[in-house]
């Protein structure tokens, strides 16, 4: 990696050598030619606003290096008074806390008299879905090869000193970091959000879609409870249904404010954070210090995950090898038909929006899936909201004409809320396990799965890790094994494509319908093919 640790002058001359070195820092990890454009006219944006704002002799110093094995660029310009870039109002601050979270921004800061610029630099890897073959095959390989080569005393020995133990401490430590993650992340979100729905008129209609879109994903989801084999017991026909729902919404309440983390209580951990969350807003800058540390803490929890999510495909080895030697293929012998209704519900739902939105508005099917043709498989190669992130918006403001302040907001909530495949998947790997370990249910069970699922779809960040969270906790609440937990987890490798794609393709099919209620979309695009008419004028 290049090292660059050097000052600039901060003037128009200065600004194309500066962005022209961060390419360079690009180009040395090999980044693709995409990201280079996108890095360079994010610095010179950037530095251009600084050039305006800021004291006419300020000068740039440029840094680059590595921290946690991830190349960094840091811009830092020392004034003596605070301005970030990439804002402009309340609302972009919101979009560009959101942006940061699934690392489509960089950090800006102010410390000791110096604004500063923090760019993460993502080296390209290996394709996502070949990785995840390989170690599905390192895991095969080495538990088949123990199962010929090790005597049954010592695989014996090896489960439950090593395999055992790792798995349970893998748990332990999503445990320990899931309901911070939830807390902070729903409370500073509530926080944020709630600044923007008293500022802008199609915030809070905006929120509500995307959350009834999600719940009713859910509810449609589970009516294919009959193809999973449960079992419901007799109590869900009495008239106690009505109490036991009851039961399940007082429950939400917790007795202290200690009690829900030290049980891992999710529903009662969100039900606290959306009263902070309310009590912030409330107060607004009465609490405007608690709030700064709310969303840094958050931060912090997000980062923790992520380095926690580097041991994922070690744990995924361990559950194969674990599998292996304990000869529980049974676990695992109709996993497939979990992945096929996986897969299908998820592209049911792409389809189902885009018949509706054809009807009515009376475009072609085809035409609608060819504009978020990228979008779409963009999301399905790399399974990153990031990635297709700015597909994504140029979708929404090209093709589907929606105005661009919406889009602005929209999109990077949408892809923190919007989560319809996710709910559906929730609730379908819920349905199938219940299955398969004979748990009883019952009509208030069937109902804590649609609230719960559809709650852990919205409430978990996109980050990386966030799947693991949200299993070990669906599985915790629903009185699902254990021993599942990994078997889920590795089936999740592979639908995490799929579910991607299908979260990113539903987000301009909510924002068309918020935005023409307003008036704030230009019909005429969505009824065009504008990829043909440009091939045309070229």
């Amino acid at each position: 990696m290049l090292k660059l640790n050097h000052t600039e002058q901060l003037n128009p001359e200065s600004i194309d050598i500066i962005s022209e070195q961060v390419c360079s820092v690009g180009k040395s990890i090999n980044m693709s030619s995409r990201d280079i454009t996108a890095l360079r006219l994010t610095v010179e944006e950037a530095l251009i606003k600084w050039n305006k704002h800021l004291d006419e002799n300020a000068e740039i110093e440029i840094i680059s290096g590595n921290k946690m094995f991830r190349p960094y660029i840091l811009l830092r310009c020392r004034d003596t008074k605070s301005f970030n870039p990439f804002v402009g109002n309340t609302a972009d601050e919101l979009t560009d806390s959101i942006l940061k979270i699934i690392s489509c921004t960089p950090d800006f800061y102010y410390s000791r008299g110096c604004n500063c610029i923090s760019i993460r630099l993502q080296k390209p890897g290996m394709n996502p879905f070949l990785r995840f073959v390989l170690i599905i095959l390192f895991g095969l390989l080495i538990g088949i090869s123990g199962k010929l080569l090790l005597s049954a005393s010592v695989i014996s020995s090896l489960n439950a000193e090593i395999i055992e133990p790792f798995y349970s401490k893998f748990l332990d430590m999503i445990r320990c970091v899931a309901g911070p993650l939830i807390f902070f992340s729903v409370a500073w979100g509530i926080y944020g959000v709630g600044d923007v729905t008293t500022l802008t008129r199609f915030g809070s209609r905006m929120m509500l879609r995307y959350l009834r879109n999600v719940f009713i994903c859910s509810a449609i989801t589970v009516c294919a409870f009959p193809l999973f084999n449960l079992t419901f017991s007799d109590t869900s026909f009495d008239r106690s249904i009505f109490s036991q729902i009851i039961k399940l919404l007082l429950d939400i309440i917790p007795a202290s404010i200690v009690e829900p983390f030290a049980d891992g209580n999710t529903l009662q951990i969100i039900f606290l954070s959306i009263f902070v969350g309310i009590a912030l807003v409330y107060l607004g800058k009465r609490s405007s210090s608690v709030a700064k540390a709310v969303g840094e803490t958050s931060y912090i929890v997000n980062f923790i995950m992520e380095l926690i999510n580097k041991l994922v495909p070690a744990f995924i080895v361990l559950v194969i090898v674990k599998i292996i030697w304990s000869s529980g293929y049974s676990q695992i012998g109709h996993i497939w038909k979990l992945f096929l209704c996986v897969v299908a519900a998820e592209l049911l739902c792409c389809l189902v929006l885009t018949l509706i939105c054809s009807i009515r508005y009376r475009v072609r099917p085809v035409m609608i899936f060819g504009k978020l043709y990228d979008v779409f498989f963009v999301a399905l190669s790399t399974a990153s909201s990031a990635a297709s992130f700015s597909y994504l918006v140029k979708s929404c403001t090209d093709e589907f004409g929606i105005d661009e302040s919406i889009v602005r907001f929209g999109v990077p909530l949408g892809i923190v809320m919007n989560k319809l495949a996710s709910a559906i998947n929730g609730v379908l790997v819920v349905l199938y396990f219940a299955g398969t370990n004979n748990i009883d249910c019952s009509i208030s069970w069937i109902i804590m799965t649609v609230i719960l699922c559809s709650i852990v779809a919205v409430a978990i960040p996109p980050v990386p890790g966030g799947g693991v969270i949200g299993y070990s906790i669906l599985f915790s609440q629903m009185g699902l094994p254990e021993s599942c937990l990994g078997i889920a987890l590795t089936l999740e490798m592979f639908t995490e494509f799929v579910i991607t794609a299908a979260n990113v393709y539903s987000i301009p099919f909510a924002l068309h319908g918020v935005a023409s209620r307003f008036s704030m979309v230009d019909s005429e695009k969505l009824a065009s093919d504008n990829k043909k008419n440009k091939s045309e004028n070229v």
